[in-house]
């Protein structure tokens, strides 16, 4: 076998076929049969043909009479097309038909543009003819897909058919891509589920508690539809005083995603609430994409109100599921989830009231038994004794303190007599006792002899008072003195 051959994925409809065939609870349009019987004019004119014979080759073609017909109901369909019979070749079924045109257009080596979506078979064929299909999308349009293409996956290529210059050959130049069937959206949603992870959006620690007594309740969700009716009900069943305030939002189709991550925002920015419901109803995962999105699973992750995500039922499984604080398996279980039960609430306000009574006699109890205690001990029934005890304790204080006074009193006398001591042996008056003066002159005191000449008026400092007295001589020293102008 060719390994081009060998290499060709297998047909998902044959695998369809496969896996319903004779059930009869399945409908056959696998090959495009109905589950409607042949009509009798089909079936009489197959019959009247082979009792006249009919049963040998046709020509190549088809039979002439066929062809005229064809083209004949080819022409009244569309008048502006010109079709003659001889350009119309009857085959057996629409493969072979579709592989003569490809054995008969394309040449080992060409390449071939195929626009998607597109019958398996127009990409199986012109690879069996050894041509090759191009497709081509610039970065700037690759950088929004919201999933990463990988050789082998099918995919929808929306965009126009060119020229490639350089090469000479045609290419298809994508605008946008999308994965083809739901195994292919499955792809996109683990691929950006893997993304949001490793940012932390799904962890644990980002969860926040629902409040216990919510008074307002925010619900983004379709005006329409049996949600906004179920979580109205039950919320107001378990609890009327609770207000329920609706933004109301596309939950499907283009926009609808932009238009949930609004609404959170809107609550958080402009009308707090105390608990936001995120959801919608059942469906496919088509019809649940919205909540997959990124933006919205954003808007959920940076909310500061608490998220409750009730979209679908309990077996779908969204981002928006993963990301929230809580998750609920209806919009119904929601609501019981947001809005506490008006008669739990009375029943707990009853037992916090008799905890309450009960905490209250039990601390009156423990008082009143340790002031029984207390009275029955000696000082209690005798004050008179505790009170000379006390006094006894001051006095014995105010004996130790008159003592310790003392000693300190002393020390401190001591230390003053020192000082004294000290002082005295420093005090310039003890040397002039021993015979000693201070001289001056203009009552600074002298203390060179080269300081004073013959004449100058000196000021004696005794230990009992002073001498004035006039330098009549000067002897020792340095240099010269004079003596009434004589040199001595």
């Amino acid at each position: 076998m060719r390994p081009v051959i060998a290499q060709l994925e297998a047909s998902k409809i044959r695998e369809i076929a496969n896996a319903g065939m004779g059930r009869k609870d399945v409908l056959a349009f696998w090959f495009g049969e109905s589950d409607e019987v042949t009509p009798d004019v089909i079936r009489n004119a197959a019959i009247e043909s082979l009792q006249s014979g009919e049963t040998f080759y046709a020509q190549n073609c088809g039979l002439p009479e066929l062809r005229e017909a064809l083209a004949q109901y080819t022409r009244e369909s569309h008048p502006s097309a010109e079709v003659d019979a001889n350009r119309i070749v009857v085959t057996s079924g629409g493969v072979s038909a579709l592989m003569l045109a490809v054995q008969a257009l394309v040449d080992a080596g060409d390449e071939v543009v195929i626009v998607t979506p597109v019958w398996p078979n127009l990409v199986a064929q012109p690879t069996i003819m050894g041509a090759q299909v191009r497709c081509v999308m610039f970065r700037s349009r690759a950088q929004y897909l919201s999933f990463v293409p990988q050789d082998g996956r099918q995919v929808v290529a929306s965009g126009s058919v060119s020229v490639y210059e350089r090469d000479g050959v045609y290419q298809l130049y994508a605008n946008s891509l999308a994965p083809e069937g739901q195994g292919q959206l499955a792809l996109a949603l683990r691929q950006l589920r893997a993304r949001l992870e490793a940012e932390g959006l799904f962890d644990d620690e980002h969860k926040r508690p629902l409040p216990r007594f919510p008074k307002r309740i925010g619900v983004v969700t379709s005006l329409s539809g049996a949600v906004l009716r179920d979580i109205y009900h039950v919320g107001k069943r378990r609890n009327p005083s609770v207000q329920l305030v609706l933004l109301p939002v596309q939950v499907q189709g283009e926009g609808s995603a932009e238009e949930i991550a609004a609404a959170i925002r809107y609550f958080n920015r402009h009308y707090p609430v105390d608990v936001l419901i995120v959801g919608r109803g059942g469906g496919s995962m088509e019809d649940l994409w919205s909540f997959n999105e990124e933006c919205v699973v954003r808007a959920i992750f940076a909310s500061r109100i608490p998220v409750i995500s009730a979209v679908g039922h309990e077996t779908d499984f969204t981002l928006a599921d993963e990301v929230s604080d809580v998750r609920a398996a209806t919009p119904s279980q929601a609501a019981e989830l947001a809005v506490p039960d008006r008669q739990e609430v009375l029943q707990h306000v009853l037992s916090l009231r008799t905890r309450l009574q009960q905490a209250r006699q039990h601390g009156i109890s423990l008082r009143r038994e340790r002031l029984r205690h207390a009275t029955e001990r000696p000082f209690l029934q005798c004050p008179e004794l505790l009170l000379a005890t006390r006094v006894q304790a001051l006095d014995l204080l105010a004996e130790r303190l008159k003592r310790a006074a003392a000693v300190v009193a002393d020390g401190k006398r001591k230390q003053l007599e020192a000082t004294l001591d000290r002082l005295e042996l420093l005090n310039p008056v003890r040397v002039l006792r021993r015979g000693y003066a201070v001289v001056e002159k203009d009552g600074h005191p002298l203390v060179r002899i080269a300081e004073a000449a013959v004449g100058d008026e000196l000021s004696l400092r005794l230990a009992d008072g002073r001498i004035e007295a006039e330098v009549r001589k000067i002897e020792g020293g340095t240099g010269y003195a004079k003596e009434k102008g004589t040199k001595l």
